[in-house]
């Protein structure tokens, strides 16, 4: 099976190999070459074709400074750790990272509940999701207010607006469930979102 630099060698392509991994300094179009895999860590400092391919699955830590082509390949899925400075083309096959709405507490201790609500954040990310939590992003100096009745309600009725956009309602517990969590839970609940509880510690 022929491997990703014995495709540099034979083609006389630059690259330089470190510990963290292998670097290409080029477009590197590998339709046609018979590679099935890439390894990990690997860094194109240009756009990465892989149409058509039989490439199975991308890397690991797996950095493109310009376009990913997926058009037509065997990947049906995206890696967490990618970093892609253009585009992406995905085959009809390849599965999107899924929108997720966090539920976690926010009033209260709200400096202890907004370090959560970060980690929560990065716990999603870290599965492959793409999350949004508007108690984060409303309450924030200048937006609204979340001791104001009035301007909590607006923010609460907005991020449920945005939850229709989202797959999955994830519920994180290690503090509880709050009013306004059991609010989300409920419209996830009557829209039919898919309700997942989960914990950090």
């Amino acid at each position: 099976m022929k491997t990703l630099l014995d495709y540099l060698e034979e083609n006389n392509i630059n690259y330089t190999e470190s510990k963290d991994g292998l670097t290409v300094g080029r477009d590197l179009d590998l339709v046609d070459t018979g590679i099935t895999e890439l390894p990990n860590g690997l860094t194109v400092w240009g756009h990465l074709y892989l149409v058509g391919t039989d490439v199975t699955e991308l890397p690991k830590n797996l950095t493109i400074w310009g376009t990913l082509n997926l058009r037509g390949s065997s990947v049906t899925e995206l890696p967490k750790c990618l970093s892609v400075g253009g585009k992406i083309y995905i085959s009809k096959k390849t599965k999107q990272m899924k929108l997720v709405i966090i539920e976690s507490p926010f009033a209260g201790d709200v400096e202890k509940n907004i370090e959560y609500a970060r980690k929560c954040m990065k716990d999603c990310f870290n599965r492959g999701e793409f999350p949004f939590a508007s108690h984060l992003l409303y309450t924030q100096k200048g937006v609204l207010d979340d001791n104001c009745p009035e301007e909590r309600k607006i923010g609460i009725n907005a991020g449920l607006k945005w939850g229709e956009h989202a797959e999955s309602t994830i519920v994180y517990t290690d503090y509880g469930i709050s009013k306004g969590m059991k609010k989300g839970i409920n419209d996830a609940f009557i829209k039919n979102r898919k309700i997942e509880y989960r914990s950090l510690y």
